[in-house]
């Protein structure tokens, strides 16, 4: 089924260089009439050519074979097509040691240097008259190519940024469910689409593949206090650098650049922070006091082990959002970042066995198992305590205007240029727009917060009560994870806006104000069903071809003779202005 919602007819688009920019879109049907109908336009040009070339390759006959008689001169010079003149080139050899050459029926015999000065000019004659042919052949197969890609500017009339918005009081059993639904894409997405292996069938949603970045570094606890567990810089950061905007299909003079950082570490849950408290269902569980929650604690879970002999891990997964009066988390001080959001995942393993010791300070495993008499397996390792570790995060984003500035963060966001209410918004203030928009919920938080325990690289590798062996700093390779999923969900944002995809669901209403609907015609996107034609390609191969035709075309010159029109705008201007140049 064809792709709907996108901008048909001649469109510009910014993310090539040069005349490529300039792209016809049309559907698959009249892209083949197109380039069918040019192909055999070119294979016509055969005529015009040889019409052309038929006076050269005389005078080079003359020189070659200055031993023919003016008869077979003039028979050449009056053939009428390739086969004619190919058959008074041929006529005239003979094959002698291997090789043509032109060799006389009457007369002595021709020197050596004569015999091989007519092979030669007899050879680039038939050079010509054959390889002509082919290679209009071969360049109206290539005449295909003009057609690049399926890319297309979206252009659907639901396009907007979409709210939660229930019309009812009443819980629904659909709550949040579009962002459920992203959040879920998203973490597919990353997980077929990044890294070393990708599924080349599901990963063309998009308009690139993947937001690349580099190997992530150790760096300094990025928390107002010091709570990161490690000795010197003790966090993992991961960013992508300034990247251009274009990566999201951004078809803009100007796509501006952006940046994600995500910086976690292992955080303390010390005494300070961590308590056994009696739960009024009657059992001994652990209270978080991290900061404020719905509940007189941020976090908790048995201290006791399930009587359901669950195996596996739980998780608590609580978002601050700085600036906001209704955040449902507010941290403590110390576990703040200035107005960057943070995100806290406390972690607690139940029964789980591990094939070696684990150091890692949020998946530890340290205390040898015991099994019954007789057991001739493995050695394991478990967690002894059902205390939660915890990981945290810190989300950062720039946007920059280019790669030498200005930039904003969320320190200076206010200052970023917005279009009044009292005027239809600028092309970059549409970019500028979009930008933010897509960002938002590109967070760990925004990659983990419905799924839960699911979110963890750990907990898929959990078979019965045993994990596979996991990474020796398994807490690194979540932090990717996360991040992985956060680029992911940018594209997947930029994507859902220009596609109006939230309007599907139910109780979510559009709030883009209408001085920002330009950015509904500011995205390209991977289609099916249509392909674009290179629009200078196209006039570039019909302009030289009509040119053929003109230049092979006679008229009566100053002395009532047949010329062609190519050699009279030769003798009246392009010879001048060659001697001129000269001349100069």
């Amino acid at each position: 089924m064809s792709t709907t919602s996108v901008y048909t007819g001649l469109w510009v688009d910014h993310n090539r260089s040069g005349v490529n920019r300039y792209q016809l879109l049309l559907d698959d049907y009249w892209i083949g009439i197109v380039t069918n109908a040019l192909a055999i336009f070119i294979t016509t040009a055969s005529g015009p050519i040889f019409q052309l070339l038929i006076g050269p390759l005389s005078q080079l006959r003359r020189k070659i074979s200055s031993r023919r008689n003016n008869d077979q001169q003039d028979q050449f010079e009056e053939s009428r097509s390739f086969g004619d003149s190919m058959g008074y080139v041929l006529q005239n050899l003979r094959h002698v040691g291997g090789g043509y050459v032109n060799i006389p029926i009457y007369g002595p015999a021709a020197p050596k240097r004569t015999i091989a000065r007519e092979a030669f000019g007899t050879g680039l004659m038939l050079l010509f008259l054959i390889g002509v042919p082919i290679l209009l052949d071969v360049v109206s197969i290539f005449s295909a190519s003009l057609g690049t890609d399926s890319t297309a500017l979206s252009s659907s009339s639901k396009c907007g940024s979409y709210i939660y918005k229930p019309d009812s009081v009443k819980c629904s059993a659909k709550f949040l469910e579009f962002e459920r639904n992203a959040e879920a894409e998203a973490a597919f997405y990353a997980m077929s689409c990044y890294g070393s292996s990708s599924n080349s069938d599901y990963c063309t949603k998009f308009y690139n593949q993947s937001i690349s970045y580099p190997v992530g570094n150790n760096v300094d606890c990025p928390f107002a206090g010091d709570v990161c567990l490690g000795e010197e810089k003790p966090a993992y950061q991961l960013s992508t650098g300034l990247v251009s905007g274009s990566v999201l299909g951004v078809n803009a003079r100007n796509p501006f650049f952006f940046s994600r950082t995500m910086t976690c570490s292992a955080i303390v849950n010390n005494e300070n922070y961590v308590n056994i408290s009696h739960s009024s269902g009657g059992f001994d569980q652990w209270e978080y006091w991290y900061g404020r929650s719905l509940s007189n604690y941020t976090w908790a879970n048995p201290v006791q082990e399930s009587l359901w002999d669950i195996k596996g891990y739980s998780a608590g997964i609580h978002c601050s959002e700085p600036g906001s009066r209704t955040a449902a988390f507010v941290p403590l001080p110390e576990f703040t970042a200035g107005p960057y959001p943070v995100m806290l995942m406390f972690i607690s393993s139940h029964k789980l066995l591990y094939p070696q010791i684990r150091l890692d300070p949020v998946f530890p495993a340290q205390s040898r198992a015991n099994f019954p008499l007789g057991y001739t397996g493995s050695l394991k390792y478990y967690h002894n305590s059902t205390r939660a570790t915890v990981l945290g995060c810190v989300d950062q984003y720039l946007i920059c205007k280019d790669a030498t500035g200005p930039c904003w963060t969320k320190e200076n966001i206010t200052s970023i240029p917005q279009a009044p209410k009292n005027r239809i918004s600028t092309e970059e203030e549409n970019v500028i727009k979009l930008l933010l928009l897509a960002l938002d919920f590109s967070s760990a938080c925004g990659s983990t917060q419905f799924r839960g325990v699911e979110a963890l690289n750990a907990q898929s590798k959990i078979s019965h009560m045993q994990s596979q062996d996991l990474a020796p700093e398994q807490w690194k390779v979540e932090v990717e994870k996360f991040f992985q999923v956060s680029l992911a969900r940018i594209q997947l944002n930029a994507y859902d806006i220009v596609r109006g995809t939230a309007a599907a669901f139910n109780d979510y209403h559009n709030i883009l104000p209408a001085r920002y609907r330009g950015i509904c015609n500011l995205v390209a996107i991977r289609t099916v069903g249509w392909k674009n034609l290179n629009v200078m390609g196209l006039v570039a191969a019909i302009f030289c071809i009509t040119l053929l035709w003109i230049f092979s075309w006679k008229v009566k010159d100053e002395k009532r003779v047949d010329t062609f029109i190519v050699t009279l705008l030769w003798r009246n201007y392009l010879r001048k202005i060659c001697l001129f140049t000269r001349r100069s």
